[in-house]
């Protein structure tokens, strides 16, 4: 990530010819740790009241050992924690 906060000119050009964007170290690594551990936790949730039929406002596709979740910000505030990141707000308006 640039120090200004704002998008490189090559990183505009990925997204716009890729239609994805990665930047290591954008978070830090104890961040993502706690995002990863969050998440499991609410595949395992998912995956449970799927198992049981148990009725969900949100979507969960489970296939095996593959889950798709749906809706995933109400589960946990922590996942829904970097949504206003000021970092990332200057990526958004950037490609907005």
């Amino acid at each position: 990530m640039p120090t200004n906060g704002h998008p490189a000119p090559d990183e505009i050009y990925q997204l716009q010819t890729s239609c994805y964007l990665v930047l290591p170290g954008f978070l830090a690594a104890d961040h993502v740790a706690l995002l990863m551990d969050r998440l499991e936790r609410v595949m395992e949730r998912r995956r449970e009241m799927a198992a049981t039929s148990t009725e969900s406002r949100a979507k969960t596709d489970v296939e095996g050992a593959n889950t798709r979740i749906f809706h995933i910000l109400q589960d946990d505030p922590a996942l829904l924690d970097r949504m206003d990141y000021e970092p990332f707000m200057a990526y958004a308006r950037t490609f907005l």
